[in-house]
């Protein structure tokens, strides 16, 4: 372990349960490369100055393949291969969710969201089937189709 006098981290090695091979940090805080080798394994994650997040995996459970997040909390692609396996999300900085594509047991197949909560394409594959739903911004629900006991196909406001 080395450190120096302004409280810089620059390589800490630790050989336990909870094995942190490299982690480098500055004196903002900014934390470069970590490295996790556990149950909840850590693979690489990158942080810059302004809680930047670039890259993180990590293969578990829960397992999280690719993570990228810009300072301003921008998600831009998530991947995760799990019982509620999440393939792609995709957000921009005002919390717009443009793409979420889900393989689980309450399948969600494309979600589009713009910045107002308007809710433009959804697809669920469950046992409450909803195939397309198309919502404006004053949570006017345009066209919504459903296929289960109450069968709903065409319902215009």
């Amino acid at each position: 372990m080395e450190r120096s006098t302004d409280r810089k981290l620059l390589i800490m090695e630790r050989s336990t349960d909870r094995k942190l091979l490299i982690m480098e940090r500055s004196t903002d805080r900014k934390l470069l490369i970590m490295e996790r080798s556990t149950d909840r394994k850590l693979l690489i994650m990158e942080r810059s100055t302004g809680r930047k997040l670039l890259i993180m995996e990590r293969s578990t459970d829960r397992k999280l393949l690719i993570m990228e997040r810009s300072t301003d909390r921008k998600l831009l692609i998530m991947e995760r291969s799990t019982d509620r396996k999440l393939l792609i999300m995709e957000r921009s900085t005002d919390r717009k969710l443009l793409i979420m594509e889900r393989s689980t047991d309450r399948k969600l197949l494309i979600m589009e969201r713009s910045t107002d909560r308007k809710l433009l394409i959804m697809e669920r594959s469950t046992d409450r089937k909803l195939l397309i739903m198309v919502r404006s911004t004053d949570r006017k629900l345009l066209i919504m189709e459903r296929l289960t006991d109450r069968k709903l196909f065409l319902w215009r406001d």
